[in-house]
């Protein structure tokens, strides 16, 4: 895939863990679940979602916020997008809005923002001569947002390690509450605690095992009851029904079509390097 992968601007390193410029492989594919509220721009071609009630067209300009479960669209051919993953917290200050009011929603950018900022941003986007000026001018877009919103409520500032970490000990570190800590946990991740901490041991397994041999062509399948012991799950089944219910495939189909360098998956067919530049330390 043609793919670019930068960081942001320093007024967003905050805000925007990074920015990824790719072409889509033309046809259906999946979308693993993510913590991540993405900012997804369509500079040419475009994107159908395929939803409960019937495939839809995917915004020119739109925020996806986190979810919980896969998502399935189809790429028409040559279409090319640039996606932003925002920082748990991010939206208060580029949105004046928690993460928990986008979570598992499709949103054009012109139901969260002034129409007259997004035809703003949609007119540069078409006159920038090249990429390098699209990225600028979308960066610029979000400088302005950050700065439009007057004091946004706080977010929880959590530590590195935090997903190790029994819940009633960040709160005694954040002085307050358990009840309290969930509710703003909720707000800045979106999900609750505990679906969030079993979907990043998911993701996290899964970002490892990006660049093994097994995933880049090699006739052998992967120890999955071994894998499964040392994420810390109960048994296989366990890792089992945990992998289908965030990336909407088995162990082993999942293994299987990555290792064809199938299209489908073509989120997994970045690098570990890239994913966590792209989502952060844990992935997807």
């Amino acid at each position: 895939m043609d793919t670019r992968l930068r960081p942001p601007a320093p007024a967003l390193a905050g805000l925007i863990q990074s920015l990824l410029v790719t072409t889509l492989p033309a046809g259906p594919y999946a979308k693993p679940a993510s913590i991540h509220a993405i900012f997804l721009l369509v500079l040419r071609g475009s994107i159908r979602l395929d939803l409960p009630d019937g495939p839809v067209p995917m915004p020119t300009l739109c925020l996806c916020g986190g979810t919980g479960t896969p998502r399935f669209a189809a790429a028409a051919p040559g279409t090319r997008v640039l996606m932003a993953a925002v920082r748990p917290g991010g939206l208060r200050c580029l949105l004046g809005m928690p993460n928990d009011t986008v979570c598992e929603g499709l949103f054009a950018l012109e139901e969260l923002v002034p129409r007259a900022e997004v035809a703003t941003l949609a007119e540069s986007l078409a006159a920038a001569p090249d990429e390098d000026a699209q990225l600028a001018q979308f960066e610029n877009f979000l400088v302005r947002r950050s700065r439009s919103i007057a004091a946004p409520g706080p977010d929880l500032a959590l530590p590195a390690d935090w997903h190790a970490r029994p819940m009633a000990a960040l709160a005694e570190q954040h002085g307050i509450g358990v009840r309290q800590f969930e509710r703003r946990f909720l707000a800045s991740f979106g999900q609750p605690w505990r679906k969030v901490r079993q979907q990043l041991r998911c993701s996290s397994l899964i970002a490892r095992l990006l660049d093994t041999p097994a995933l880049a062509g090699a006739r052998h399948s992967l120890d999955w009851a071994g894998l499964a012991a040392e994420a810390g799950y109960a048994d296989q089944a366990h890792l089992s029904r945990d992998m289908r219910h965030f990336t909407g495939y088995s162990p082993g189909e999942w293994q299987r079509r990555c290792a064809e360098r199938d299209p489908a998956l073509w989120p997994y067919l970045f690098s570990r390097r890239q994913i966590v530049d792209f989502f952060g330390g844990t992935g997807f």
